[in-house]
């Protein structure tokens, strides 16, 4: 799809692109918040830092556009949505 913007005035392109920006925020939102209701409180996750390091942890809260998460190692980190895993269930039934 392409535009002609060349007949748009200064101010018609700034009112142009709040629209844009407004619309691009309000599509992240609604995917982030789509993410978000896939991790239920309580749910055991794990999401890898920047540096490398994997944490696990336990879904506590969900913030605006982050999931808060108590880590094993005592800290609690608010994570995007996309970043979280699922820690996989042990079977632990006797063999």
């Amino acid at each position: 799809m392409t535009m002609n913007l060349d007949g748009l005035t200064e101010q018609e392109l700034i009112a142009l692109n709040r629209e844009i920006v407004d619309r691009i925020k309000m599509i992240r939102q609604l995917r982030t918040q789509v993410a978000m209701v896939e991790f239920r409180i309580g749910e055991r996750v794990w999401f890898q830092t920047n540096e490398g390091s994997v944490i696990k942890g336990t879904v506590v809260r969900w913030n605006k556009k982050s999931v808060s998460i108590d880590a094993d190692c005592g800290h609690r980190w608010r994570v995007g949505p996309s970043h979280l895993n699922r820690v996989e269930a042990k079977d632990i039934t006797p063999q």
